[in-house]
């Protein structure tokens, strides 16, 4: 099974990949209203089970973002840490996974919407990219810069917030790079 076809959680419920949908008219798609949190969760082979790195600190920093967005929500920290588990139990990973959970303005509307929203899940396998560096890396630094905090601030996970993030890495890959200086 590749990434595109796990099942996503959409406010609380698994359902498959094709089933999770955000219209095309929704303030997410049209005004990039959506925060997320990326989060690796790892396999433990000795003691068959996930460890998931930093998940508190990850769902703080989700909630914050939500917060500063000034979005609408209606589920709490335990919450969505009890439905993460359920989508992890429900694939039964037995290997490295990357988890995307991300609060969405699901509704149509103005830039100024602050709901319905839509939390959404999605978990699936994730090797780690870089297994052998014993023999180093091929790091460039971007000539793409982070954003300036008094535009967008950095520290909201928001989609619009990646794209210099995106930009850096095409033209790292471009230049025959392994990484810019944006991962570290």
């Amino acid at each position: 099974m590749n990434k595109a076809t796990y099942p996503f959680l959409i406010n609380g419920k698994i359902i498959e990949c094709s089933k999770a949908i955000l219209p095309l008219n929704s303030v997410t798609f049209k005004y990039a209203a959506s925060v997320f949190e990326g989060i690796r969760g790892y396999w433990r082979e000795d003691e068959n089970s996930m460890a998931i790195f930093a998940l508190e600190e990850h769902l703080e920093r989700l909630f914050q973002s939500i917060k500063l967005m000034r979005m609408d929500y209606d589920f709490t920290k335990d919450q969505l840490k009890d439905w993460i588990w359920n989508l992890i139990d429900h694939n039964q990973f037995k290997e490295d996974i990357y988890i995307r959970c991300a609060c969405s303005i699901s509704g149509p509307g103005a830039i100024n919407t602050r709901g319905p929203t839509m939390l959404s899940v999605h978990a699936f396998p994730y090797a780690r990219k870089l297994k052998n560096t014993e023999e180093g890396i091929h790091v460039c630094v971007s000539s793409w810069q982070r954003i300036s905090d008094i535009a967008m601030p950095a520290r909201i996970k928001c989609i619009s917030n990646y794209q210099n993030g995106r930009l850096a890495t095409l033209q790292a890959e471009e230049d025959g790079y392994d990484l810019t200086t944006r991962h570290f």
